[in-house]
């Protein structure tokens, strides 16, 4: 199954390239020094990945648009939507189809207790598969769950492509070898791990095969395997035990992220070191009109990776 998804993935990356786009800092680089350092967590999206998450411009909006498009017209879905769509236009009714499920989700997983619920995107794509099947007698796919991921897969990438920024790898490759172990703490979906395993290889001339090589799983957390997204901070419930477990005082964790909220709030409320990156104004989250984010401040700014040696010497 994995190597099926993973050649659709490819064959999906190379037929809807992500346009390139001109990226300017957000802020102006603050490289305080960090010492003592022994574990960094990056966040994902907006972070490591260049990303357009949650962007209300409406070139992105387009994109997400376009990315349920794509995705009905490859699974043969256009008839069925526009059959029961009277007249709107048929990516428009699937991406509400989308996201109503995943409301319906949450609230499921707020009444059992959940703080901030996530989902996984291929189980909501099956249950939309099924509802269009219902009303409109559409025949089900016999391999629905391997419809389901690749659904999710395509709607994303095109929507929302996850490529690391260039500069990110030899940097963090440098931390490293100096011993600093590597982490992961971010709001992600399956498709978020088969995009960074491709990226890697690519970027690493096939030395890194799977993501596991740079980043330590123990010290890794994904929201849609954890059940719960940031700000959440069971997200890094794991990540706090392993770290206890080897004698990492949390003072000696420092967090990467874009979000001046659920990433350097969260992160200094757990005790981490905290850095912000703002080399991309799309992308950065300074949530100004946020009281949850008032008075937040990052202990480095950086605005390429290239800085975080420097801040983490």
């Amino acid at each position: 199954m994995e190597k099926e998804l993973v050649a659709f993935a490819k064959r999906t990356r190379k037929k809807f390239p992500p346009a390139d786009r001109v990226r300017k800092p957000g802020l102006k680089a603050r490289l305080s020094k960090l010492s003592g350092i022994r574990l960094v967590l990056f966040d994902l999206y907006g972070t490591a990945f260049i990303a357009n998450q949650h962007s209300e411009s409406e070139y992105f909006q387009k994109l997400a648009l376009k990315g349920f498009r794509e995705t009905a017209r490859q699974f043969n879905l256009v008839k069925c939507l526009e059959k029961i769509g009277s007249g709107k236009r048929y990516e428009v009714l699937l991406k509400e189809m989308f996201y109503e499920e995943i409301a319906k989700d949450h609230e499921r997983r707020r009444a059992k207790g959940a703080e901030s619920p996530d989902v996984l995107s291929e189980k909501i794509w099956e249950r939309v598969l099924r509802k269009l099947h219902k009303q409109c007698g559409k025949p089900l796919p016999k391999n629905l769950e391997m419809v389901g991921l690749k659904c999710s897969y395509m709607s994303n990438w095109i929507g929302e492509p996850g490529m690391l920024y260039n500069n990110f790898l030899r940097p963090v490759q440098q931390l490293k070898k100096k011993g600093v172990i590597l982490g992961i703490a971010s709001n992600a979906q399956l498709y978020t791990k088969i995009d960074l395993d491709i990226d890697l290889q690519g970027k690493s001339r096939g030395k890194i095969k799977k993501w596991e090589q740079l980043f330590d799983p123990k010290f890794s957390a994904f929201s849609f395997e954890a059940g719960e997204s940031k700000p959440s901070k069971r997200l890094f419930e794991k990540i706090l035990r392993n770290a206890k477990k080897q004698g990492i005082k949390r003072g000696e964790i420092a967090f990467a992220g874009n979000d001046l909220y659920k990433d350097i709030a969260i992160g200094k409320e757990l005790g981490f070191k905290t850095i912000l990156f703002a080399g991309d104004q799309e992308t950065l989250r300074l949530r100004k009109h946020d009281p949850r984010a008032k008075g937040v401040r990052a202990d480095a700014i950086i605005t390429d990776w290239g800085q975080v040696v420097k801040v983490l010497s």
